[in-house]
């Protein structure tokens, strides 16, 4: 076992000594994202300096490490930004934004498919339709972002406006330490199976702070659900855990705090329901 570990440690180690870095920035020689995407190799790392760079519909098909330094935005003009369809793919530090609306299709900041292992830590979304959607992926992290639409009095549209995370047919994802606001949905899961929710901040959304349809065996725990159309709508699932979570000041037009509808051989304890 120990030289099973120890040829394993050679194999990683040697496999990061050959990733290259590679920068960009509008004054380098690879001045944009997509020609460092071209160039880079399966297990590079491609680092952003500050600026604006437009970026839409540019597919992730490598298993890269995209980051950038604080002020990196990549801006859609309207359209998906980054379609990641590879695993292992990991974005962070990074701000996206201006995804326009579209009733033919689901435009996202981070759209993904069949993308196993992925990775979306610190990034800020912002004037966007969808915010993360993920298709068909498991085991991933989503932690420690900031997403924000433009739900308000003057755009209160549900079809106007997509969900903030949102995962499809997924299993044994984490959703932890997220910010939602301003969606319709904050959090969306449907077919989603062995995943966590926790710690995660969802205010000022128009239907649900989170929305979870035949997604069973899911835990959520210690999240905050605030000024939303109706807290939380559960629907069509078994095994859901449900404790230590805020329900504070959620009040729409026919449902307030919490949504049952066909539940089975659920737990939910210590939660807080305010006003």
């Amino acid at each position: 076992m120990r030289f099973l570990f120890f040829i394993t440690s050679i194999i990683y180690f040697q496999a990061n000594a050959l990733a290259t870095d590679i920068n960009v920035c509008v004054d380098c020689e690879i001045a944009t994202l997509q020609h460092a995407v071209e160039l880079a190799k399966n297990g590079d790392n491609i680092f952003l300096k500050k600026g604006v760079y437009t970026v839409q519909e540019l597919r992730i098909q490598k298993r890269l490490h995209i980051s950038g330094e604080q002020g990196s935005i990549l801006d859609g003009g309207g359209k998906t930004i980054l379609y990641i369809n590879h695993d292992s793919v990991h974005i962070s530090n990074l701000e996206l934004r201006n995804v326009a609306t579209n009733y033919v299709e689901d435009r996202a900041a981070i759209k993904c498919n069949s993308s196993d292992y992925l990775h979306i830590n610190n990034v800020t979304v912002r004037h966007s339709f969808f915010g993360l959607l993920i298709e068909k992926s498991k085991h991933g992290i989503i932690e420690n972002c900031n997403v924000q639409g433009d739900a308000d009095e003057n755009n209160y549209l549900e079809s106007a406006n997509g969900n903030a995370i949102h995962l499809w047919y997924c299993n044994d994802m984490k959703v932890m330490n997220n910010t939602v606001k301003k969606h319709r949905d904050g959090i969306y899961f449907e077919f989603v199976k062995n995943t966590l929710i926790t710690n995660n901040y969802s205010e000022g959304n128009m239907r649900y702070g989170l929305h979870f349809m035949f997604s069973h065996n899911n835990i959520y725990e210690e999240n905050t659900f605030t000024k939303n159309g109706a807290g939380v709508a559960v629907m069509y699932s078994d095994n859901v855990q449900m404790h230590r979570n805020k329900f504070i000041d959620n009040w729409g037009e026919s449902s307030y705090g919490l949504l049952l509808k066909d539940i089975r051989d659920s737990e939910l304890s210590n939660n807080l329901f305010r006003n």
